[in-house]
């Protein structure tokens, strides 16, 4: 069995993670982490830890005794700061609220059942269904027809995963606590602001319609010595302003920022498809999530084929009549759907 470490070393973690936590450390503060760490070998295993725990709970859903244990936590962390440690007007509360959190969490071995972070909630709709979810943020997301998305907050972030479909994000405000949303290859980051993300076959887009994104993407690291793992990091790819559409190719690898189009509008939520020069295979695609009757192309020649209109979603006849009809292609009606070719 592990010995338990002493609570100045484990305050000394709990101190130097809250704040690597909240800002980027001066010249000096880093010569003492540096000093801290090598003082022995104890700290940084603690500083670790102290990062896997924080990392494993639920601030916001601490129970009232917690405070009792906090507070004592925070006592014992002030009585352990080192003589030399300044003062720092920009971070007031936030680093000792952590840090204490820490502290209480750590000595008890990470093992407090009400600091787990809560499971992910999964949310979803069928073919032409439509949802709206209000989240315990009060964030407002709208979920497209066959759509299905994962939730799940933290203390210091708020990760919504986007695993197929198209969703609407209305993102209660708060800086302290950025808002992700994951999806094909690429996170959407935001703090309070609206804007829709849509996962396709061959495209991941990106819409803003009032606030400011970023949208984060991984660059492969080379080969360290000896090791035959690559590593990545994450770097922003892109930043959008309102009114302003993000296109990412999952085929070409590609991407391009676009003033927003008819098509990107939210008139998804209303039951109507505009379409304004959609590629024929992605206007399908999003055709295709309000019926259970599919569309298929299938031995159509044509290339480049745009859709230009507007449509009831889920009136897949009207549709395929319409794309068959200024397109020069044979529509057909079979069992689950319609097909459309040359011929």
């Amino acid at each position: 069995m592990t010995n338990p470490k002493p609570i100045d070393t484990l305050a000394g973690a709990a101190h130097w993670y809250a704040l690597l936590a909240t800002g980027p450390l001066s010249a000096a503060e880093q010569y003492e982490l540096q000093a801290w760490l090598a003082q022995n070998p104890d700290h940084a295993d603690a500083l670790k830890e102290a990062t896997r725990i924080w990392d494993s709970f639920e601030v916001e859903t601490l129970p009232t005794e917690f405070d009792v244990q906090r507070s004592a936590a925070l006592s014992r962390l002030a009585a352990s700061k080192r003589k030399n440690a300044r003062q720092r007007t920009r971070r007031f509360w936030i680093p000792s609220a952590i840090a204490a959190c820490l502290v209480l969490a750590v000595g008890m071995g990470g093992t407090v059942a009400f600091l787990k972070a809560r499971e992910p909630v999964r949310y979803a709709t069928a073919a032409g269904e439509s949802r709206v979810v209000v989240l315990n943020d009060g964030s407002r997301v709208t979920l497209d027809a066959d759509t299905a998305i994962k939730v799940q907050f933290r203390s210091n972030i708020r990760q919504v995963w986007l695993t197929k479909g198209r969703a609407n994000f209305e993102v209660a405000g708060n800086p302290v606590r950025p808002f992700t949303v994951d999806a094909t290859e690429r996170t959407v980051v935001a703090t309070g602001t609206e804007f829709t993300v849509e996962k396709m076959s061959a495209e991941l887009r990106v819409v803003l319609y009032e606030g400011h994104v970023a949208i984060m993407a991984k660059k492969m690291l080379p080969n360290g010595p000896g090791s035959s793992v690559t590593g990545a990091e994450s770097y922003t790819e892109a930043t959008l302003e309102p009114g302003s559409t993000y296109v990412y190719s999952t085929i070409a690898k590609a991407t391009r920022i676009a003033p927003l189009k008819k098509s990107d509008d939210l008139d998804w939520q209303k039951g109507i498809l505009a379409f304004d020069k959609e590629p024929l295979p992605l206007a399908i695609e999003r055709a295709n999530r309000y019926s259970k009757d599919k569309i298929v192309l299938k031995d159509v020649k044509q290339k480049d084929i745009k859709v230009s209109g507007v449509f009831k979603a889920g009136d897949q006849a009207a549709f395929v009549d319409g794309v068959a009809t200024f397109n020069g292609l044979k529509s057909r009606e079979s069992k689950g759907g319609y097909t459309l070719s040359d011929h």
